[in-house]
């Protein structure tokens, strides 16, 4: 139906679909990694280990791709050793525990104190547990009451277990793994909008001006009458064509003042733009050009539109707009009559 108005709408740079595709393999990679590393495995956090052997623990450190192993364990002898993690109210003891012929050290609240016996010693302590995901702090720990009791290597564990909350756990992997899903939807709709025009950026465009399907009819009409293939303006259109943000189009009615920019970077290159003013829009428009004879086209269009616009660069009307556009809107100073 809008034939010629689609292809203009869809017609851009690269660079939109390569931020889609960004976005969506993002995503992908986000969803991918937490469902396998945090979520979904096995002794991750919604398949722990059931009560494993120190063996099993052992075995579960080594092969564990994110070292995020999470356990319960039952029937733990805990014994103090008199060092405590962090100060104050955030504090954790440091303990001891044993299994299977060897020990190996826990970090738990510091209210176990008040369950221990006078010999330092709690009996069937149980809990959910992960290993320790700070390894430097771990090795010191496992270093430092290694040498304290004297262990053999045989007979001790060089890992650290710390109380995990399932609660607070799943909270964290679930949220990372909506965001994947989020950008996946976002690198979905991109690229939707890149391949319908009804979810273009140009026809959200059009939908400011009053009914799309409207707008589009007559743009269709112009555009077909245009003998450019890729034309910058028609009649009463401007088609702008932004790399990374996609087309939009605007009435020639819409604009209130516009001027040329050159901006000159290394080398000696210059970079041209034509800035649109518009009354549907509070910030300006930065048009990149081709060249400063294509923006010299699309000022003399505005122009023989509207007659009536200096398209001069004034810094008092920029400056004015900044602080007022609806009186730069009302009263225009760039009229010229």
């Amino acid at each position: 139906m809008w034939q010629q108005v689609e292809k203009q709408a869809l017609r851009t740079s690269g660079k939109r679909t390569l931020v889609a595709v960004l976005v969506l393999f993002l995503g992908i990679a986000v969803t991918v990694l937490t469902a396998a590393l945090e979520i979904f495995p096995k002794n991750g956090l919604w398949r722990p280990m059931e009560n494993p052997d120190a063996y099993r623990m052992a075995a579960a450190a080594r092969e564990s791709l994110s070292g995020r192993v999470s356990m319960e364990l039952r029937e733990l002898p805990l014994y103090a050793t008199g060092y405590e993690l962090g100060d104050g109210t955030s504090a954790m003891a440091i303990c001891l525990t044993t299994r299977d012929g060897l020990w190996f050290p826990v970090v738990v609240d510091l209210s176990v104190y008040d369950r221990m016996d006078d010999y330092g010693t709690l009996e069937g302590y149980q809990g959910r547990f992960r290993l320790m995901r700070d390894p430097v702090t771990a090795k010191e720990i496992a270093d430092t009451l290694r040498e304290d009791y004297a262990f053999e290597e045989s007979e001790f564990l060089s890992l650290v277990l710390e109380p995990e909350s399932p609660v607070l756990a799943r909270t964290g992997g679930m949220l990372r793994l909506f965001l994947g899903l989020a950008l996946e939807l976002l690198g979905l709709w991109l690229l939707l909008g890149r391949l319908e025009l009804r979810y273009s950026p140009a026809w959200k465009s059009l939908s400011v001006y009053g009914p799309p399907e409207e707008a589009a009819a007559a743009l269709e009409g112009e555009l077909s009458r245009c003998p450019s293939p890729q034309p910058l303006f028609t009649d009463h259109w401007l088609l702008v064509r932004r790399p990374w943000k996609g087309t939009v189009f605007v009435p020639v009615g819409d604009v209130v003042w516009c001027h040329k920019s050159v901006v000159l970077r290394g080398g000696g290159a210059a970079r041209c733009s034509v800035i649109l003013y518009l009354r549907s829009r509070r910030s300006p428009l930065r048009w990149e050009m081709p060249s400063e004879a294509h923006a010299a086209a699309v000022l003399k269009q505005i122009s023989r539109t509207s007659p009536w616009m200096d398209t001069r660069y004034i810094p008092q009307w920029e400056q004015l707009w900044k602080h007022s556009p609806e009186a730069f809107r009302n009263n225009p100073p760039c009229r010229k009559f």
